[in-house]
């Protein structure tokens, strides 16, 4: 399979930039209204795995639930539109804006930072000394007679979500020119044998970074873990969920722990069908 890296560019504006009001459901908002839009804008070279993202409302939520809980004196809007009207005309500039993407849109991003190494560790300890000072009790009698012996047990570790509304503009994906060779290993004994080193002076950062381009919008953040299983689970460190104006599909950024887990993901899971429609 030929193997190339992929980089992102995140092209990001303010609720308050002019081209936004090129967006149907946000034409008709005011300065004022659009200023107390949700919306963080990352600094230049964000890290978007190790920087601690703002949380707000989900990103499903539509937006004029939003707009209902501005409390804005509708009087105030009216005289702040007849000031606009004189000083800027927002059809006249988005049909004159060369730059204007027709992807740009309204993005936003769902984090969820998964329990380090050390935790997990602890915790399976923590599982198996617990059974190891339970395993001479005797089980109760409802547990014989619906498992016919000892009682099976489990440890519920809640998956916090956080989602971050990071502006408006488009998510670009680039390839490289040239093809990286034993980027992607043709088999799983590949995989475990033949795991390379710094490819082309990559760093790891570029090595365990795995992007999922087109998730089903219909996949929710737990449909998706459970689609990847509690292996791959274990084995990545962080989920980036990034939603843009495209309804029907969003993209997962995954970063492992490992590079040769990222391999073998890759190796795993490329083509896997979502359903009968759709592949990874």
């Amino acid at each position: 399979m030929p193997g190339y890296f992929y980089h992102l560019f995140f092209d990001l504006f303010p609720p308050t930039f002019p081209a936004v009001r090129s967006l149907p459901d946000l034409k008709h908002l005011s300065d004022s209204q659009l200023s107390q839009l949700q919306a963080w804008i990352p600094p230049p070279e964000t890290n978007i795995f190790n920087t601690i993202f703002p949380s707000h409302t989900a990103s499903h939520t539509p937006l004029f639930c939003q707009l209902e809980e501005l409390a804005i004196d509708q009087k105030e809007v009216k005289k702040s539109k007849a000031r606009e009207s004189l000083t800027f005309d927002s059809e006249a500039y988005t049909t004159h804006l060369p730059h204007l993407d027709w992807r740009f849109g309204r993005v936003s991003v769902e984090s969820i930072d998964m329990a380090l190494e050390g935790h997990l560790a602890i915790h399976r300890n923590s599982q198996g000394t617990e059974g190891s000072e339970n395993s001479e009790r005797r089980p109760s009698r409802a547990s014989e007679s619906f498992a016919g012996g000892a009682a099976s047990k489990a440890h519920f570790i809640p998956l916090e979500t956080k989602n971050t509304e990071v502006g408006y503009g488009v998510v670009h994906l680039y390839r490289d020119v040239f093809e990286t060779p034993g980027l992607y290993p043709s088999s799983k004994i590949e995989t475990v044998n033949k795991a390379p080193g710094n490819l082309h002076g990559e760093a790891n950062e570029a090595l365990t970074t795995v992007a999922v381009l087109a998730v089903p919008s219909y996949m929710t953040a737990s449909d998706f873990m459970g689609f990847v299983g509690e292996e791959t689970r274990d084995a990545v460190s962080h989920f980036r969920m990034v939603r843009t104006g495209q309804a029907n599909r969003y993209m997962v950024l995954m970063k492992f722990r490992r590079k040769e887990d990222a391999r073998e993901f890759v190796s795993s899971f490329n083509g896997k069908v979502f359903n009968s429609m759709e592949v990874c």
